[in-house]
């Protein structure tokens, strides 16, 4: 938790993601290798965070929110799949989590990520589209619901 914030000339951040050593400074919990991240993709992370409306009340629930309660064992149309990086390469979850969310969600299966911090997408994002595509698809009737949803509508 940080007490009061002042953020002087915002417009000019973009800045800290140009250099590898200033990517290397602010970026060194969330990826074992920032200054090998393209300046641009941590540019567009960070912007994307900024214009999100729903961030702000994400950071609020995971510092201040209820303690996540999970799912009972079958009580999900397709197994989750909780991915994280390596121990002491993700400075934020640590390994030892991993053993509690399967606990919590008994039907989950875990996935390291070897070479990636706390946002595989970044150090990994080939393996992290190829974990996403693979996952496996949630259950008949729960996928009819979810199809039903995305066709597109006819006129």
């Amino acid at each position: 938790m940080v007490g009061g914030v002042v953020s002087l000339d915002p417009g000019r951040f973009w800045r800290i993601t140009r250099h590898a050593l200033t990517r290397t400074l602010w970026m060194a919990q969330f990826s074992p290798a920032p200054w090998r991240l393209p300046a641009q993709r941590c540019l567009d992370e960070m912007l994307s965070y900024a214009a999100s409306s729903s961030f702000d009340e994400l950071l609020r629930q995971i510092a201040c929110g209820d303690e996540q309660l999970g799912a009972p064992r079958g009580s999900i149309g397709a197994p989750p799949v909780i991915g994280g990086g390596r121990r002491r390469r993700d400075h934020v979850c640590f390994t030892r989590q991993a053993a509690r969310a399967i606990e919590l969600f008994p039907d989950a299966r875990s996935h390291w990520f070897e070479r990636s911090g706390h946002f595989p997408h970044w150090d990994e994002p080939q393996a992290s589209a190829r974990l996403i595509l693979d996952a496996p698809a949630p259950s008949s009737n729960l996928s009819r619901g979810i199809s039903a949803t995305l066709e597109p509508a006819r006129v």
